[in-house]
Order: structure tokens, then C-alpha cells, then sequence
């Protein structure tokens, strides 16, 4: 999974990913306009998964109360709702002071 940093990588939306990645947005909002296949749109909450959408080419959607949208290719199974994607998120700031790193 990746997070999109800007609008270029909003707009690109998967393209540029690996088959099986996903995109994160900081939105809860999201079109499939220039898309020429169905994809799968999850609304998160504090990167818990609150709804599940197929989204279609040349449609907009909005997830009401969502704070986050991960956009999955179609043929990857979407995530249940209720799951809850934190570790996803769960990254180390420094890779060098990692606790599984260090020297014991």
C-alpha cells in the first residue's frame, strides 16, 4: 500500500502501482474518471474499515463518515469491515534504531 502525496498522485490513482498494492487517500470522496476497469473502494476511520464499495469507470463516490479511502485493484479481496488496518500504517521512523536492529 501507498499513500497518495499530492495531486499527481491522486490523479494517477493505481496506475503507476503494482498489481496487488492499494492507494490511501486522505479523502472521502473519490471518481474513477480515465479508469477502464472496476476497482474496490474502502472507507476507513481511523484506518478501520467502515464500508466497502465496487466502483464502476466514470462514477463518483462519496463514504459518509470515512476520513480515508483505500482504492484496491478488483481482482484483490477487499478487506471485511470492522478490520482494522493500523499495523498497516505501523512504521519504524528510524530503520536503523529498529528494536529488532539493535545490537543485544
Amino acid at each position: 500500500m501507498r499513500e497518495a502525496a499530492g495531486f499527481l498522485d491522486r490523479w494517477r490513482g493505481l496506475r503507476p502501482s503494482p498489481k496487488d498494492w492499494g492507494l490511501l487517500l486522505k479523502s472521502s470522496s473519490v471518481h474513477s474518471f480515465g479508469m477502464r476497469c472496476d476497482l474496490w473502494v474502502c472507507g476507513l476511520q481511523g484506518m478501520r474499515v467502515v464500508e466497502v464499495r465496487r466502483l464502476r469507470p466514470r462514477r463518483i463516490v462519496w463514504l459518509r463518515g470515512a476520513d480515508a479511502i483505500l482504492e484496491l485493484p478488483i481482482d484483490v479481496e477487499p478487506p471485511p469491515v470492522g478490520l482494522d488496518l493500523s499495523w498497516l500504517d505501523a512504521r519504524p521512523t528510524d530503520p536503523l534504531r529498529h528494536p529488532d536492529r539493535q545490537s543485544g
